[in-house]
């Protein structure tokens, strides 16, 4: 499987290989509480409550859009860690190739993310009959899967922000 074209594990691994405490280098358990379990939760209240989204399709074009935009991103992230590992004035900067390379992994994650939650919404929107509201279970999903997506999006600003600071000392 891993040796398809279009298996992502790797896109996955790379995303959660990120998730560590930097001065021992070992896993936090804490950095998986936000985008995993805090919108299985926000899904699972939105299930019991009853929500139903009035439509999906709205949705679906805004992650689309989103989604198109983080394709940009990745490819003026990828020109960024070319950029910094070519210039001279960044040689020795290992903390910023690494905290490069950590948001390149991110937003190649936040793309397959914003892909899941597309799909998803494109999905629940046929599935859902004209002039009646999307199923409480697909909106629970997409609740799930959009915020998901915005934590991802949250940590790859975060990233960036940290890049940007090794960047100007």
């Amino acid at each position: 499987m891993a040796g398809m074209k279009t298996s992502v594990g790797d896109v996955v691994k790379e995303h959660y290989a990120t998730f560590y405490d930097a001065r021992t280098k070992k896993p936090r358990w804490q950095d998986y509480v936000l985008p995993v379990v805090v919108p299985v939760l926000a899904g699972a209240l939105s299930a019991a409550l009853g929500w139903r989204m009035s439509s999906a399709g709205t949705l679906t074009n805004g992650l689309a859009i989103l989604t198109g935009l983080l394709f940009a991103l990745v490819v003026f992230v990828f020109q960024l860690r070319l950029d910094v590992t070519r210039d001279p004035r960044h040689e020795g900067q290992v903390s910023l190739r690494r905290r490069v390379d950590e948001l390149f992994h991110n937003v190649l994650y936040a793309i397959l993310a914003g892909l899941t939650a597309t799909m998803a919404s494109v999905i629940a929107d046929a599935a859902t009959p004209k002039d009646l509201p999307v199923d409480r279970w697909w909106t629970a999903a997409l609740v799930i899967l959009g915020g998901h997506l915005v934590v991802t999006i949250l940590m790859c600003l975060k990233r960036t922000l940290l890049a940007y600071r090794v960047l100007n000392r």
